[in-house]
C-alpha cells in the first residue's frame, strides 16, 4: 500500500460504537404455587396412560419446568420416575418382541438351509436396528446354539 500508513487508515475508518437499546425486562407470569402443587399431586395419582413427562406437565400448566422443579422437587421427581418406568417397560417390551422375531426368522432361515447370519436375519426384521442391542444379539446366539450351529 503506497503512501498509506496502516495506523492512520484504521484510525480514520473506525466504526462508531454499537448502541444497544436497553429493553425493559418482561415481568414473568405470577406463579400460582397452590394451583401447580394441586395439579402435580393429581398427575401423580392419575392413571393417565401413557403417563406424561414433566415437560408435558409443565406445558399443560403453561409454566417453566425448572420453576416447577425449584418449588416442588419431590413431586416432580415422582412424576418423572413414573414416566421413566413407563418408558423402560416400553423398551423391554420392544426388545422382547424383537427377540421373538429373531427366533422366528432364524428358524425359517435354518429350515431353508441358509446360515442365519446377522445380516440375513436383519433383512427380514421389522426393526433391524434392534439387532445392535446386546439382548437381541444374545437371543440370536442362543437360537443358533439350540440349532447346533
Amino acid at each position: 500500500m503506497e503512501g498509506v500508513e496502516s495506523t492512520n487508515f484504521f484510525q480514520t475508518h473506525r466504526l462508531p460504537p454499537t448502541q444497544v437499546e436497553s429493553k425493559p425486562r418482561v415481568n414473568s407470569k405470577a406463579f400460582d404455587a397452590d394451583k401447580v402443587e394441586q395439579y402435580l399431586k393429581t398427575m401423580l395419582i392419575s392413571n393417565e396412560f401413557p403417563p406424561p413427562s414433566m415437560e408435558e406437565v409443565a406445558r399443560r400448566l403453561s409454566c417453566d419446568r425448572r420453576a416447577i422443579f425449584r418449588h416442588f422437587r419431590d413431586l416432580c421427581s415422582a412424576i418423572s420416575a413414573k414416566y421413566i418406568q413407563y418408558r423402560k417397560a416400553c423398551y423391554l417390551e420392544n426388545v422382547e418382541i424383537c427377540c421373538k422375531e429373531v427366533r422366528d426368522i432364524t428358524l425359517k432361515l435354518h429350515n431353508l438351509g441358509q446360515y442365519p447370519t446377522e445380516a440375513r436375519v436383519s433383512e427380514f426384521m421389522s426393526k433391524p436396528g434392534y439387532l445392535r442391542n446386546k439382548i437381541v444379539r444374545a437371543a440370536l446366539g442362543q437360537i443358533r446354539h439350540e440349532l447346533g450351529i
